[in-house]
């Protein structure tokens, strides 16, 4: 095994939200609905875009970076208007309070959706002129609206933010009347940047950053999201991009199209190819800002966060979709008023790519002793009688506090025909000052958490019915890459 420099134990640690499908214009929700004479009525008592998402935001400080990605469809039509409606959302996004803090352009990460191109022009320029336009505006350099495949794809952020963000147009060529009318396509030029951009950051810092792609379109078309008479609407070239993400361990991929908010696990391997071993977590957002909703679904985004633990190859995410309800109990648009946000799915994952649980050693002895031997040898029902069939658990995972590496999750099993204690006092020593301390009434599993940075051998004080106490102990570690170099 492998030794560890304590300093190896350093995590990364960001907060994403993730925003797609906003459609500035005709279809967005934070405009009043048309009247029948088919103009807007007065907007006073409907809140922006801007406004609705900032009460949504005051959450404290995280005390690690917050970004945001941005992915397509800021627009309806591609019109020069709804471009300058979502402009000053994104510069007002950058200036409010997002978790403590005004976050700034620098912290926000934009791809083009289908929408946002001019989807009956046939030549580039005119096609990307005006999403160009805006990226200029907020950027302060040019975009060539004739060369977007030329625009920039990777982000190296690793010293102030810790990231790696790519950027990747699926929305190049769709074109009204063409196969790319409805599919995204990642041309080979952009793949082909994509690797040489991420060969060219150390593989030391690339493989210590938190690393996420941005796309527009689905790069996996599950079943659920496949819409009949559209045919394969995903994005042409997924396979070799997927492989690309794959082969430098990026961690998430963010999109969204569809306004059907998904999340899945990409890590299909073939036995015909040489394949690596971390997951994709992929994220499909709904649509923030679109009254064009699946079953009349709420609109909603992402938020997410990850951490990384480096030398264990082990991540971690919690993605919260939150949702904004707009319909009331009749069925129908509530007063924006009561428009309110809550949480429509939560999941926390964990990820491992190494080998973080040693495997045996094939010259490990084996040993044939007599029943006699092993009888003799054998104290296993003296503990199970000591404890009266109840034995401590732990499982490890990377801790969402900045300030801790790991979280240790403690609970007591139940052996077959166990007297369940009355309650569970857990306690890990003096450089752990936390004692908790869990009720049968409470949780029958006994179940507590400590986060930490360094290992911890923790202790259970079984308290039973006839209030005497047994003490048992479990073993919390630091994982660590124990694949064989």
């Amino acid at each position: 095994m492998p030794s560890v420099n304590p300093t190896d134990h350093m995590t990364r640690q960001v907060v994403i939200v993730h925003l797609s499908d906003i459609h500035f214009g005709e279809k967005h929700r934070f405009n009043p609905p048309k009247t029948p004479s088919g103009d807007r009525p007065a907007r006073t008592g409907y809140p922006t875009a801007l406004e609705k998402l900032t009460e949504d935001l005051k959450h404290a400080d995280p005390k690690c970076p917050v970004i945001f990605c941005l992915t397509g469809d800021f627009a309806e039509y591609g019109k020069t208007s709804e471009f300058g409606e979502a402009e000053v959302f994104i510069r007002g996004l950058s200036d409010t309070l997002a978790f403590g803090s005004k976050r700034g352009l620098d912290c926000m990460f934009f791809v083009e959706g289908n929408h946002d191109v001019d989807f009956a022009a046939t030549d580039l320029r005119s096609k990307h002129a005006a999403y160009a336009q805006m990226m200029a505006n907020l950027h302060k350099q040019h975009y060539d609206a004739s060369a977007p495949h030329e625009w920039p794809v990777v982000h190296n952020r690793i010293k102030d933010l810790g990231v790696v963000v790519a950027t990747l147009n699926s929305s190049i060529y769709v074109q009204k009347d063409s196969p790319d009318a409805q599919r995204g396509n990642i041309d080979v030029q952009q793949l082909g940047s994509l690797e040489k951009e991420l060969k060219a950051i150390p593989p030391d810092d690339l493989h210590g950053a938190i690393k996420i792609a941005l796309i527009h379109h689905h790069p996996v078309l599950i079943p659920e999201l496949a819409e009949p008479g559209r045919g394969y609407d995903a994005v042409l070239n997924s396979g070799k991009l997927l492989s690309i993400l794959r082969r430098h361990g990026f961690h998430m991929i963010l999109h969204g199209h569809k306004h059907d908010p998904y999340v899945f696990t990409e890590d299909a391997r073939s036995a015909f190819r040489v394949t690596h071993q971390n997951p994709i977590m992929v994220a499909a957002g709904g649509s923030f800002g679109s009254t064009e909703l699946p079953d009349r679904r709420d609109n909603c985004y992402n938020r997410i966060s990850i951490k990384w633990h480096p030398a264990a190859s082990q991540a971690r995410m919690l993605i919260e979709t939150v949702g904004l309800t707009v319909i009331d109990e009749d069925g129908q648009e509530a007063l924006p008023s009561n428009w309110t946000w809550k949480i429509l799915r939560r999941e926390d994952l964990h990820f491992l790519k190494g080998e973080c649980i040693p495997t045996r050693n094939p010259r490990a002895e084996t040993l044939q002793p007599s029943p006699e031997q092993l009888k003799a040898d054998d104290h296993r029902g003296d503990e199970y009688t000591r404890l009266r069939g109840n034995l401590p658990c732990v499982e490890v995972r990377p801790s969402l506090r900045p300030d801790q590496g790991y979280e240790a999750i403690v609970w007591v099993c139940e052996h077959k025909g166990a007297q369940r204690p009355k309650s569970v006092t857990w306690s890990a020593g003096p450089k752990f000052p936390k004692i908790v301390r869990v009720n049968r009434d409470v949780d029958a599993r006994f179940c507590a958490t400590f986060d930490y940075w360094g290992s911890m051998l923790i202790q259970a004080a079984m308290m039973f019915d006839d209030d005497t106490v047994q003490h048992a102990f479990v073993y919390a570690r630091i994982p660590d890459d124990c694949s064989e170099d």
